[in-house]
């Protein structure tokens, strides 16, 4: 990486108030709100197979599961009433699902703007690579806003109103569904990645980190047809997505250069669910005789792209997502130069 490349990381990108987000955060919101205002105080329909009930009729129904059943207008009635009581407190959990993550997204550019002063201290760059997607927040809070709006409903109907807990089973079913898809939605804010000649300065969820060229991990997969490369440390949720193809390859080939060095001082290496010690490899939690794995083999299913490690017969002795394994160029010179892997 030469130094006539002089860059820094993007302080105009940091600086920009996600405006888009924010804006379809805010219609969110208005849209539960809405929601629950068109259907408050709506009238109750009482019916049976399709056609109105009248007080004092029955209602006869047949399931394949349960038989046949009677049911009367008033137990109808009840039950379609706290159904119709309970329709606007879904827009309600809506709508305060998305005024919480406009709060999550304002915070979070709050504080990579507090890294302003840090980043500006920083020398010029050989490399340097500055991205921000809310693609995630956007349609995870659609689909929590979705998920929550229907837990609410089940909710307030079924345990608050009706008294019965199979509706709140699900509720509750589907309130952690979306807690946990909004922890993974949350807003990561700027990302970034500076190359030094002695280390990689990362800023991701309001963090700076500074990562010795040893210690930093790339990953390259395929997903939905294209390629998805990222630099990391310590996890992958920690990667930066690098979309400039000439920056990632020069990151890739430092990080390369300073691995090979660590894997000829001996001792183990981790790569991800791929660990290298002595004369064994580990996948996952089997240990098998590096002599073992003849070559390895790719292939791309659905779920993405597979490394698949085979014996002198070609048979499968384990598979792992090439995701899962971090600096793969690294392993796989490990595996060519101590087993005669073929790659």
């Amino acid at each position: 990486m030469s130094d006539n490349k002089a860059v820094g990381i993007d302080l105009a990108l940091l600086k920009r108030l996600p405006i888009v987000t924010l804006i379809w955060l805010a219609l969110l919101a208005a849209a539960g709100v809405v929601f629950a205002v068109m259907n408050r105080g709506k009238e109750v329909l009482v019916t049976c197979n399709g056609q109105p009930m009248s007080p004092g009729d029955s209602c006869r129904t047949w399931r394949r599961r349960g038989g046949t059943s009677v049911r009367t207008y008033e137990q109808i009635l009840a039950v379609e009433t706290d159904s119709v009581q309970a329709v606007p407190y879904a827009g309600i959990a809506a709508t305060l699902v998305a005024v919480a993550m406009i709060v999550a997204v304002v915070i979070r550019h709050v504080k990579d703007l507090a890294l302003v002063n840090e980043i500006s201290a920083l020398p010029p760059a050989h490399v340097a690579v500055t991205t921000r997607s809310n693609a995630g927040v956007a349609f995870g809070t659609l689909a929590a806003c979705l998920i929550v709006g229907v837990g609410a409903w089940l909710l307030w109907r079924d345990l608050i109103v009706g008294n019965r807990l199979g509706g709140a089973v699900l509720a509750f079913v589907a309130l952690a569904l979306a807690a946990g898809l909004l922890w993974v939605s949350r807003p990561a804010g700027i990302r970034a990645a500076a190359a030094f000649d002695d280390r990689i300065v990362a800023v991701n969820r309001s963090k700076i980190r500074e990562i010795p060229w040893h210690e930093a991990v790339y990953t390259t997969n395929f997903e939905s047809d294209s390629l998805v490369n990222a630099i990391g440390w310590e996890s992958k949720t920690d990667a930066v997505p690098i979309e400039d193809e000439p920056a990632f390859t020069g990151l890739r080939a430092k990080i390369n250069e300073a691995w090979l060095q660590k894997a000829n001082q001996g001792g183990e290496l981790k790569f991800g669910k791929a660990v290298v010690s002595g004369d064994t490899v580990r996948i996952g939690r089997t240990n098998i005789p590096g002599a073992n794995i003849a070559q390895v083999t790719f292939t791309k299913t659905r779920d993405g792209m597979f490394m698949i490690f085979r014996d002198a017969g070609g048979a499968e002795l384990k598979q792992l997502r090439v995701v899962e394994v971090p600096n793969p160029d690294v392993l796989f010179a490990v595996l060519r130069h101590r087993f005669g892997t073929q790659i």
